[in-house]
C-alpha cells in the first residue's frame, strides 16, 4: 500500500524534513547518573534515525538539578555534557535523521531524592500521585528558571541541534504554571491565561533574543488534563494561538497529567490515535504545523490523519521502540513486518528497573551490545512450547542459520493468547500474527503436538528451549471451583455469578473478562493494593474498566476466610501462575542442551522472558561475524 501524505517532504523553519514521521520523546534512562550521554543511548538513536525517522525529538534533557525525575535521565544543565550530546546530534543526523531536543523540568512530579532535596512548583500544592510537598518558587525564583532553560537552549544549538521543544504538557513544570490544576498564586505568574503564560512567554522570547529567530522552539502542550479544574480543549487552543503569536514554530499536542494516570501514555485497549480530534481542532486555529500524537501504530491510521489534513506530522513513541524500523518496513509496503506495539506500557519503566524495555523486542535498549551473528556451529533445535517468547527465539535461531522446529499442542500464543481474550487486550492479537508470519517467511515448521524426550532424541535434535508452562489446568474435583487459567481458556462454561479470589492482575484481568461477558462478579482480594503486581498506571486504568463493569471488590481483612464469602458463587482461584517446574522435570535428562524459557502472564514477567529468549538464542552455536538475511523477526539490522 502506497502512504503518499506520510512520505510527502515537509518545511518547518529551516528544517527541511524527509516524512511526516516524529520519534516521540520518551524517556529512556539510557544515560548515566550524571545525566550524560552513553552508548547505549547513542545506538538507540541510531537505530531508529536509519530506520527512517524524518524528525527525532530527544527526550527531555533536565534543565537543572532540581528538575530531575529519575536517576539516568538526559541532563543539558552544565556545559560539559556539550561534547555528548554533540556526538548523539551529529550521529542522528549522520543517519538520516533530523534531531531536535525536548528541555524540560520536572517540578512537582517527582521525590525530593530524585532532585537534589528541592521539589519545586508554581504553588506549595503537592501532586495527587507523587504527594511530596514542593516549595513555591518565588519570582526571583522563576526569573532563574527562565535563565536556565534559555542556558539549555543554547546549549542543544552549540551541540548541533536544529531546534529545541518545551515540555509544556503532562503536569511537569512549565506546564503546572500554565494548568490551574497546580498554580493556585496570586500574582503575575497567576490567576488569567496570560499570567499562567508569562514564563513560557519569557522562555520563548529570551531564547529567540539570545539565538535568533531562525533556530526554531517547539512546543508539547497537553489537550487535556482529564482532572477536575485542569486544561480542556477550550484552553488549550487559546494556549496553542498565544504560543504561535510568540513565535513558536510548531505545537506537538498530547494529553494527561500524572495525576491523571494513563492518559499520557495510554495503554492496550484505548483507540488508536485517540488524540487526534484534539490536534486536529488546534491545527484548524493556528497558521504553524501541528503535531498528532496517542497510539498511532499503523501506517494506514498515519497516513489517513495526514491525508485528512488533522495534523501535520504524527508522532511515534511506543511504535518506534518496538520496531526502530517501522517507517522503512512502511515505506516499503511490509506492514506484515513490523513488530507491533501491544500497548503494555512496560517502556514506561518499572520501579526496580526505571528504563525503556519491551515485551516484543528484546534488542531493544541493546542495540549497542547485541548482534545477530550466524553461528558457529549450526544445531538443529527444538522450542518447545507456542509463547510469544519460544517465538522470538525461534526467528533469531532460524536466521542465525540454526534448524528450528516449533512444537505446541495449543494454538500459537500461549499465554498471550489467553490474555488476548480480554476486551483491552486484543492488541496481543496482532503479535501471535506477527510471529505466526514470521514463522511462515522463515519456513519454522510447527507441530502441533508436545513431543516426549525419547521422540526428540530419535528425530536427532541437538538441543531444547523449554518455552511453555503447565497451563492445561486438570479439572477441579470441585466443579464450582476452578483456576483463573481455566476461566479464561473456557470463559463460557462459567457460572452467571462468579467470586474470584486472588490480588493479582490474572484475577483482575479474569474479572474484566467475565465482566465483559454479562457475568455477575465480586473479587476478594487479600492485599489492600489491588491489583499489586502492576505499576499505579495499568492498577488506576484496570480498576475504571472494572467499576465500568460494575464489578465488585472487597479487601479481604487478615482474620477473614473467604471460604465463609462463598455462598451460592461459582469460585475462581487467581493467585496463581502456570508453573516450568513439570515440563523442566521432564526433560532433565536429554542428551544435549536444555534451555528453560517458560512462558509468562504478567506483562513485566514477559518482557523479562522475552529477553532471557533473545539472550539464547544469540549465543546457542557460538557466532560468527557474518549473516546473510537483512532483517531478523525483531526488526534489528543483521551484521554482515
Amino acid at each position: 500500500m502506497s502512504y503518499d501524505y506520510l512520505f510527502k517532504e515537509i518545511q518547518i523553519g529551516e528544517i527541511h524534513l524527509k516524512n511526516r514521521i516524529v520519534l516521540s520523546p520518551l524517556t529512556s534512562n539510557y544515560c548515566d547518573k550524571d545525566g550524560f550521554v552513553t552508548p547505549r543511548l547513542l545506538e538507540y538513536y541510531k537505530a531508529r534515525a536509519e530506520g527512517g525517522v524524518g524528525l527525532m525529538i530527544v527526550e527531555g534533557a533536565i534543565v537543572s538539578q532540581n528538575g530531575r525525575g529519575f536517576p539516568y535521565q538526559l541532563m543539558v544543565d552544565r556545559d560539559e555534557l556539550i561534547p555528548g550530546l554533540g556526538t548523539l546530534a551529529d550521529q542522528i543526523h549522520q543517519s538520516g535523521s533530523k534531531a531536535i531536543l525536548q528541555i524540560m523540568h520536572h517540578g512537582r512530579q517527582t521525590r525530593a531524592a530524585a532532585a537534589s532535596g528541592d521539589v519545586v512548583a508554581p504553588s506549595a500544592v503537592p501532586c495527587p500521585a507523587f504527594k511530596e510537598m514542593p516549595r513555591e518558587l518565588s519570582v526571583s525564583d522563576i526569573k532563574g528558571v527562565v535563565a536556565e532553560f534559555a542556558e539549555a537552549a543554547r546549549r542543544a544549538k552549540e551541540t548541533g541541534f536544529l531546534g529545541v521543544e518545551l515540555h509544556l504538557a503532562h503536569g511537569y513544570l512549565l506546564h503546572e504554571f500554565i494548568s490551574p490544576f497546580a498554580n493556585k498564586r496570586k500574582d503575575n505568574y497567576g490567576g488569567s491565561l496570560e499570567n499562567r503564560l508569562r514564563i513560557v512567554r519569557e522562555i520563548v522570547e529570551t531564547i529567540r533574543e539570545q539565538l535568533g529567530h531562525t533556530f526554531p522552539v517547539f512546543c508539547r502542550i497537553s489537550s487535556d488534563d482529564y482532572v477536575e479544574k485542569g486544561i480542556t480543549i477550550e484552553e488549550a487552543i487559546e494556549i496553542a494561538k498565544r504560543l504561535e503569536q510568540v513565535g513558536v514554530a510548531a505545537i506537538d499536542v498530547s494529553a494527561g497529567v500524572v495525576a491523571s494516570f494513563y492518559r499520557t501514555t495510554p495503554p492496550s485497549g484505548s483507540p488508536e490515535g485517540l488524540y487526534v480530534e484534539a490536534a486536529s481542532r488546534i491545527k484548524q486555529n493556528v497558521n504553524i504545523p501541528v503535531i498528532a500524537v496517542g497510539r498511532i501504530k499503523h501506517p494506514e491510521a498515519a497516513n489517513q490523519i495526514i491525508g485528512e489534513s488533522k495534523a501535520d506530522l504524527v508522532a511515534l513513541g511506543r511504535a518506534l521502540i518496538a520496531d526502530p524500523d517501522w517507517v522503512q518496513k512502511a515505506q516499503a509496503g511490509q506492514e506484515e513486518f513490523i513488530i507491533p506495539c501491544i500497548g503494555c506500557n512496560i517502556c514506561n519503566g518499572r520501579s526496580s528497573a526505571p528504563e525503556i524495555v519491551c515485551t516484543v523486542n528484546g534488542f531493544t535498549g541493546r542495540e549497542y551490545e547485541l548482534k545477530l551473528e550466524l553461528a558457529i556451529q549450526q544445531r538443529k533445535i527444538a522450542i518447545l512450547g507456542g509463547g510469544i517468547p519460544g517465538l522470538a527465539a525461534a526467528c533469531i535461531l532460524k536466521q542465525r542459520g540454526h534448524t528450528v522446529e516449533v512444537f505446541t499442542s495449543q494454538p500459537l500464543g500461549g499465554l498471550a493468547a489467553l490474555r488476548a481474550r480480554v476486551p483491552i487486550h486484543h492488541e496481543l492479537e496482532e503479535a501471535i500474527t506477527f510471529y505466526s508470519g514470521e514463522l511462515k517467511r522463515l519456513e519454522i515448521h510447527v507441530n502441533q503436538h508436545e513431543p516426549s524426550k525419547r521422540e526428540l532424541e530419535d528425530l536427532e535434535f541437538n538441543d531444547i528451549i523449554v518455552a511453555y508452562s503447565d497451563n492445561h489446568s486438570e479439572e477441579s474435583n470441585a466443579i464450582d471451583v476452578q483456576s483463573a487459567i481455566q476461566v479464561l481458556e473456557r470463559p463460557e462454561q462459567t457460572a452467571d455469578q462468579v467470586l474470584l479470589v486472588g490480588s493479582n492482575v490474572l484475577t483482575a484481568e479474569t474479572a474484566l473478562l467475565l465482566g465483559s461477558l454479562g457475568k455477575k462478579v465480586k473479587i476478594i482480594s487479600k492485599q489492600s493494593r489491588f491489583p499489586n503486581d502492576v505499576g499505579t498506571s495499568f492498577r488506576q486504568y484496570l480498576l475504571e474498566k472494572l467499576s465500568a463493569l460494575s464489578v465488585e471488590i472487597e479487601i479481604l481483612k487478615s482474620e477473614d476466610s473467604w471460604e465463609a464469602l462463598t455462598g451460592n458463587n461459582q469460585v475462581i482461584l487467581g493467585d496463581s501462575y502456570p508453573s516450568i517446574q513439570p515440563a523442566i522435570n521432564q526433560f532433565k535428562d536429554f542428551s544435549g542442551e536444555v534451555h528453560v524459557l517458560g512462558d509468562a502472564y504478567p506483562f513485566d514477567d514477559l518482557a523479562n522472558v522475552v529477553k532471557k529468549a533473545t539472550d539464547i538464542a544469540l549465543t546457542m552455536g557460538g557466532v560468527t561475524h557474518e549473516c546473510n538475511k537483512s532483517h531478523d523477526g525483531t526488526g534489528r539490522k543483521i551484521s554482515r
